[in-house]
């Protein structure tokens, strides 16, 4: 599962557009919340490090992209079943 979460992080913040938002955000959203981390940036950073992680080059957007799924209005029962 983490390396899941690693794959649609590292896509999020290197190509994805609005468009891709639209399934990519919810699917990331479901995801953390079934490895119990969806409200704790500091454990979802703990995993990413873990696979392949630059700070100077990942964190900035990886937190961006953390907080833009915390929206309620990204809906993650849509997706993943």
């Amino acid at each position: 599962m983490e390396l899941k979460i690693w794959i649609l992080f590292v896509t999020a913040i290197s190509g994805s557009t609005d468009e891709d938002d639209v399934w990519l955000l919810p699917l990331l959203k479901q995801m953390l919340a079934r490895a119990g981390m969806k409200d704790e940036w500091g454990k979802v950073r703990g995993v990413l490090k873990a696979l392949l992680w630059i700070d100077a080059l990942h964190d900035k957007d990886g937190k961006r992209i953390f907080e833009k799924i915390q929206s309620p209005l990204v809906q993650s029962h849509l997706y993943l079943r």
